[in-house]
């Protein structure tokens, strides 16, 4: 199995042996590396996980790696470390942080009292046809109390 850099998609490319096809092409899908498909079959990665995994996990046709990818692996390797410095230290400087905004005193209560709703009590005034509460804003008192639905089907059909 050869590793390769391929500069212009920006991600590192197996080459399989001839001699040991079947077990590459194993290595490769347990590390983690993805295929193009057809018609040309390239299997890629961008992550160093997959090919860490390599490493740990060499096929039986072993490992070779061109210098180009090589030389891209280790600078990733190295990104990838002062990447975890710079972590461990805005986790730290976070932690600094977190206590300063902490309360000492426990959280301070406030009782409310409960009133359930009770709703208003409907009005005395009875619609003359059906009985039904009489509103004085939203319907006819006067001559004759009539609610709303009365005065539609009823007294409408009068004037006519």
């Amino acid at each position: 199995m050869r590793i390769i850099w391929n500069s212009k998609d920006n991600q590192f490319e197996l080459q399989f042996d001839s001699n040991y096809f079947r077990d590459d092409l194993d290595a490769a899908k347990a590390a983690g590396f993805r295929t193009t498909g057809p018609p040309s079959w390239i299997w890629y990665t961008t992550r160093l996980k997959c090919l860490k995994y390599l490493q740990k996990h060499q096929p039986a046709s072993g490992i070779k790696i061109a210098q180009d990818a090589l030389a891209k692996f280790s600078q990733l390797v190295t990104e990838g470390k002062e990447k975890q410095a710079l972590l461990k230290d805005a986790k730290k400087r976070q932690k600094a942080i977190r206590p300063q905004f902490k309360q000492s005193e426990p959280e301070q209560r406030y009782e409310v009292p409960f009133k359930p709703f009770e709703p208003p009590s409907p009005p005395d005034v009875r619609c003359t046809f059906c009985f039904q509460p009489v509103y004085d804003m939203l319907e006819q008192i006067e001559p004759v109390p009539v609610c709303m639905w009365c005065e539609k089907t009823i007294t409408d059909g009068q004037g006519e």
